[in-house]
């Protein structure tokens, strides 16, 4: 039979464990913590070497610089332009970039091959009427072309946008000067002009006609481009097309 003390040497151990078991569990705590410390120093230096990866992968891998316009017309030759970037027509090569339709051809009165450029593609011009015939021989025999137009027209931006245009191909690709002109003297600049139409002169001339209805008229030594707004650009470039031996009337 187990006396007093004994009985209250057992309760006494019980509430106070040995001393080693107590040592045990906080060697344990710690091994726990160091462990947890490792985890998340290790995911920190794994964060960092992302961080300065990329960062360097940025320096050397740079994004693919943009296509050339010769490039563009490579892809567009060999049918890897959408239909809205690209187009060959009667086998020129048509790319659109920066709101504009970029092509290539040789001058008329040259071997030189041109970069042209153009705000409509060819197959939205076909519908635009070509009349006529042209005195080549005459056009031909002087180095200038009278450039007219009525100076009281209305939005007048878009006959001088055509006419820089063609002032433009005239130059580049003929060898020919323009020379400003009107068809009227009822202005201030008209003063100091040439008051030209297509019946008072043999000499070359174009002729821009506000007319509603787009139209393209050669008629012996005069080039008449017709139409109104818009559409006197459009049908200035029908007329350059043609000169370019790009469309055919």
């Amino acid at each position: 039979m187990e006396t007093g003390k004994e009985a209250e040497g057992v309760n006494r151990d019980e509430k106070n464990p040995h001393p080693n078991d107590e040592e045990a569990a906080e060697r344990l705590r710690e091994a726990k913590l160091q462990k947890s410390s490792q985890i998340l120093l290790l995911a920190a230096v794994s964060g960092i070497v992302v961080v300065i990866g990329v960062f360097f992968l940025l320096q050397y891998v740079k994004p693919e610089a943009p296509k050339t316009i010769d490039e563009l017309h490579q892809l567009n030759i060999d049918g890897k332009l959408p239909e809205e970037q690209g187009l060959v027509y009667r086998g020129f090569s048509f790319v659109y970039l920066n709101g504009l339709w970029h092509t290539q051809s040789i001058g008329p009165n040259t071997s030189n091959v041109y970069s042209l450029y153009f705000h409509y593609p060819p197959t939205d011009l076909e519908g635009i009427p070509v009349e006529g015939s042209l005195n080549k021989t005459l056009f031909d025999a002087y180095p200038g072309v009278y450039v007219t137009f009525n100076p009281i027209g209305t939005n007048l931006q878009y006959v001088a946008l055509a006419i820089s245009k063609f002032d433009q191909t005239l130059t580049k690709a003929f060898g020919k000067l323009p020379v400003a002109a009107c068809d009227r003297n009822e202005t201030e600049a008209c003063k100091t002009r040439p008051i030209i139409t297509c019946n008072n002169t043999r000499r070359p001339v174009l002729f821009i006609d506000q007319q509603d209805d787009p139209n393209v008229i050669f008629r012996d030594n005069c080039i008449i481009v017709q139409g109104t707004d818009d559409t006197i650009v459009k049908a200035m470039e029908r007329l350059l097309y043609i000169l370019y031996g790009i469309m055919v009337r």
